[in-house]
């Protein structure tokens, strides 16, 4: 499936498509606006996630924006608004994998789709904006230019979640955050004890009571669970996935992958696109 560069493009002011779900990471300075009916100041780092039925007025204020607005066929050819917001959508999330889309689509007292962001996660989604940026604009001379700009996308999507938790857990749990923030960067239990001030027995038992495992078994965990999206909805190479979420060495990344899901990389993307065509097949019908 060649991807048509028009389902995903890139914006440099607030914005709100009818066809495609807009990401807008703003830096802003005593930014006024409404968003939907509600009046939003902003300052600081801050990620917008906008529905095609959003509203966007900017009324006064300062804002540095980069935008990435894409239609839900460009993260996979079977999904579209119409399949997303459908009662059956959790049924095949299950079934396929695909993402719930709920930064986009939930609205409640506490979140109006927009997420401020630290400076360091702000500076990891600006890092990512770049690469998509740079991907989309290449698609007249890479033919890989729809996977490598995707797998952008499924990390940015994945710090986007992250922040989301982060705000409704406070800050808590700032080890837990830093390690599925920052799965590609080499990590050991020294170097969080350093940078997190505390000590080997702290810090392991911090996060075997969040998450039952050792500080490096989660460290593992949530490098081989974000590496999942890459290997359904794109197609590339099993050494450049290991690479991008921290293994040294494609062989290493098999090796764990294997003991974690029972299967391949391999094996798990083929098993995800047979799960995917047999859905088709079922739409045809």
């Amino acid at each position: 499936m060649l991807y048509s560069p028009d389902l995903i493009r890139m914006e440099t002011e607030i914005s709100v498509s009818d066809t495609r779900f807009s990401l807008h990471l703003v830096q802003a300075e005593a930014l006024s606006m409404t968003l939907s009916g509600v009046r939003c100041y902003l300052n600081g780092h801050n990620l917008l996630c906008l529905n095609t039925t959003d509203t966007v007025t900017v009324h006064s204020g300062q804002y540095e924006s980069r935008g990435l607005c894409f239609r839900p066929d460009f993260y996979n050819i079977s999904l579209n608004h119409l399949v997303i917001e459908d009662d059956g959508y959790a049924d095949l999330r299950a079934r396929c994998s695909f993402p719930d889309f709920h930064l986009f689509l939930k609205r409640d007292e506490t979140y109006c789709g927009i997420l401020p962001l630290s400076a360091d996660i702000y500076a990891s989604l600006r890092n990512r904006f770049t690469l998509g940026e740079r991907f989309v604009d290449a698609h007249d001379t890479d033919p890989m230019w729809s996977c490598h700009a995707r797998s952008q996308l499924i990390s940015i999507l994945c710090l986007a979640e992250s922040a989301f938790h982060g705000q409704r857990e406070g800050d808590t749990n700032q080890v837990i955050r830093y390690i599925r923030e920052h799965v590609e960067r080499p990590m050991s239990v020294e170097s969080l004890c350093q940078m997190f001030k505390t000590n080997r027995t702290t810090l392991s038992k911090m996060i075997r009571d969040a998450t039952g495992m050792s500080p490096m078994e989660y460290v593992m965990e949530e490098r081989l669970n974000q590496s999942c999206p890459d290997l359904l909805f794109t197609a590339l190479p099993i050494g450049d996935v290991a690479l991008k979420y921290g293994f040294s060495s494609p062989n290493y990344y098999i090796r764990a992958f294997k003991r974690r899901f029972g299967k391949s990389p391999l094996q798990y993307r083929n098993d995800g696109l047979d799960k995917l065509k047999e859905y088709d097949r079922e739409m045809l019908l």
